[in-house]
């Protein structure tokens, strides 16, 4: 076809031509990817040191649930928390709402469990209006049995929560250790370290809540004083006794990558011995589940022909 148009001679200048060009465009097009993943890597960056401008608004200007029903949502729970849960009973359930990673007030806690109680009273009332109740038992029954119910699950909620979140922080323990001592053995600082094992842990627990202490070490705490209010946020033992021993490595000029491996080696020797006690009850509860379904099956293939047979003979 080329030679039928007389540009055979053109073809090899024109196949060269368009290997430069799509090599060129190639090129141009990798430096402008990687000048827009630069570009977009900095304002990541120059975001988070940004302090969003707050425009100021009329108040007419806010939405009406804003503007009238929060506040009002918001003075009456503080009355009634006042008045149903003292100021210790508050303290304890903020730090147990902070426990289990909730990031509601005492106040708005308490509201919104009273307010669920009373609407599933509510709701049985109305199914004893509907007819459900059928007797006088059943019509005090229904609204005191839902109330119950949805007042006992926000707090066996709150609990389960916190307990899981425990679970998973222990559980990410030996790795956060041993990353902290490869981190200070290698010649960071326990602050460089600690933003080393933010960024290298996944979303999680061990993330948030070392990411907090991180933060308060910058906004000026002490490196023990964070750890310690880690400590009594969590309620774990292990970094009880890891706040402890930085106090103690603090105090004393002691390094603090021994501490780290103390603390590493020791979680481990608990975690070993917590599997072999696990180990060791495992005879005493697979009894239970063998006699109630293994042995009667067992019994019935064996005992099953000679009881067939007496039948039989005896009948």
């Amino acid at each position: 076809m080329w030679e039928v148009l007389g540009l055979s001679e053109l073809f090899p200048v024109m196949t060269v031509l368009l290997l430069v060009m799509t090599t060129v465009f190639l090129g141009l097009w990798v430096r402008d990817v990687r000048h827009y993943g630069r570009q977009r890597m900095l304002s990541a960056r120059i975001q988070t040191f940004t302090v969003p401008a707050k425009r100021t608004l009329d108040d007419l200007d806010q939405p009406f649930y804003e503007r009238v029903v929060v506040p009002w949502l918001t003075r009456q729970s503080r009355r009634w928390s006042q008045i149903l849960a003292p100021q210790t009973v508050r303290q304890d359930l903020a730090r147990r709402l902070r426990q289990a990673g909730f990031s509601w007030s005492p106040e708005q806690y308490l509201l919104l469990r009273w307010g669920t109680t009373l609407a599933m009273v509510l709701l049985g009332i109305l199914l004893d209006t509907a007819g459900m109740g059928h007797s006088a038992l059943m019509d005090i029954l229904w609204p005191l049995g839902l109330g119950t119910i949805a007042y006992l699950y926000w707090g066996v909620h709150v609990s389960t929560r916190a307990q899981i979140r425990l679970a998973q922080l222990e559980e990410a323990l030996p790795e956060v250790f041993d990353i902290l001592g490869m981190s200070v053995e290698a010649g960071l600082a326990f602050d460089g370290a600690l933003h080393k094992l933010v960024n290298y842990l996944p979303v999680g627990v061990a993330r948030e809540e070392f990411g907090r202490v991180l933060s308060d070490i910058q906004l000026g705490m002490t490196r023990s004083e964070a750890l310690t209010a880690l400590a009594e946020r969590t309620r774990s033992r292990e970094l009880k006794r890891f706040a402890g021993m930085v106090v103690q490595a603090e105090r004393t000029g002691g390094g603090m990558v021994a501490t780290l491996r103390a603390q590493s080696r020791e979680i481990k020797q608990a975690r070993a011995a917590l599997a072999r006690e696990r180990a060791a009850l495992l005879p005493v509860k697979m009894l239970f589940p063998m006699v109630a379904f293994i042995f009667p099956a067992i019994f019935i293939v064996i005992l099953g022909p000679a009881v067939i047979e007496i039948v039989h003979v005896f009948g």
